[in-house]
């Protein structure tokens, strides 16, 4: 195939015109970058002017502490302990929150019910049956509200108390 033949082809000539435009466009910024500052002056008051950066000036040395020492004798133990990625860490079971009564309501025809919120959610109405979270009321009193655990066993909650009585 001759030259010619290949520039007669259909869609070569704009190919080519596309080309030449790229080719001027990169020469073009080419020399506008040459000749532009790396980081122009921020204009008077301008809240997002970046600050002066020197490059002159040593950084500020910073103190070291018995943390930074691996082998310290001073040093503190972490809160968590070290684990490398994707590594699993077991979580030391936490006690369960346990029913927190805030007040109780006695009536005579069997209606009554308890004030009681489960660690920070917000307080609900609970009458003999109602569950709360994992704890199910059994009886009111109105010195002490029994649950029961869904697990098994029983909590006593005194109204206004922070703690229970004491599982039986």
């Amino acid at each position: 195939m001759r030259r010619i033949d290949w520039l007669e082809a259909p869609l070569m000539r704009p190919a080519l015109v596309a080309l030449a435009a790229a080719v001027v466009l990169v020469g073009w910024s080419a020399t506008r970058l040459a000749g532009a500052d790396l980081l122009p002056p921020p204009a008077a008051g301008d809240p997002l002017a970046l600050p002066a950066v020197s490059l002159d000036r040593t950084p500020a040395v910073r103190r070291s502490t018995p943390d930074d020492d691996l082998f310290s004798a001073d040093r503190t133990p972490r809160d968590a302990r070290y684990a490398l990625p994707g590594e699993r860490v077991a979580t030391e079971p936490s006690a369960a929150p346990t029913p927190v009564v805030l007040g109780t309501a006695l009536a005579t025809d069997g209606r009554s019910f308890v004030s009681a919120r489960l660690g920070d959610a917000a307080p609900r109405i609970l009458h003999v049956g109602d569950t709360l979270g994992p704890f199910t009321l059994r009886s009111i009193d109105r010195r002490l509200v029994r649950f029961s655990r869904a697990s098994g066993g029983r909590v006593e909650v005194r109204p206004g108390a922070t703690a229970p009585s004491g599982p039986r």
